[in-house]
């Protein structure tokens, strides 16, 4: 995987941008859910392997892992991108601790940006309500931005 972060800043931004762009493509139009929405979407973006295995994967976490309201869908979507770029295949200790270090730091960004980690505490609306869709789009859009640039250094 090419490094990332030696890309000059304009255009780390722009694929920021653009990772926000498919990520919310793919949950307001596409039709996907929060979690393969961020996931697709920033792989996409930058170029990051993401198999129909791994989107598979990814289902069952929206709406808080199966609308249960647990751990928001764009945050699990988020810290699975950051997987693509920094997990392991064998029990190699630092980079599993390089890893964490990802995840960590784009789940204090998410609940610092959205209040909450938890489904039912951001997704104030309800999955019923008629304006969810847009609520979660821009739920989704921070979960993209922020794994995003996470990856990208920003």
């Amino acid at each position: 995987m090419p490094d990332l972060r030696a890309l000059p800043e304009a255009e780390r931004r722009s694929l920021a941008e653009r990772a926000v762009e498919l990520a919310t493509a793919r949950f307001a139009g596409d039709g996907f859910n929060c979690a393969e929405s961020v996931l697709r979407g920033v792989a996409e973006a930058l170029g990051l392997p993401a198999s129909d295995s791994l989107i598979m994967a990814a289902t069952p976490f929206g709406g808080g892992i199966g609308r249960a309201g647990a751990v928001c869908g764009a945050l699990s979507g988020g810290a699975m991108v950051l997987g693509l770029a920094h997990g392991r295949t064998t029990p190699n200790a630092e980079q599993k601790e390089i890893a964490y270090g990802h995840a960590l730091r784009l789940w204090q960004r998410f609940v610092e940006e959205t209040g909450s980690e938890s489904c039912r505490t951001i997704n104030t609306l309800g999955f019923g309500h008629p304006d969810h869709k847009a609520f979660c789009t821009r739920v989704v859009a921070v979960g993209a931005r922020l794994a995003a640039e996470e990856l990208l250094g920003l």
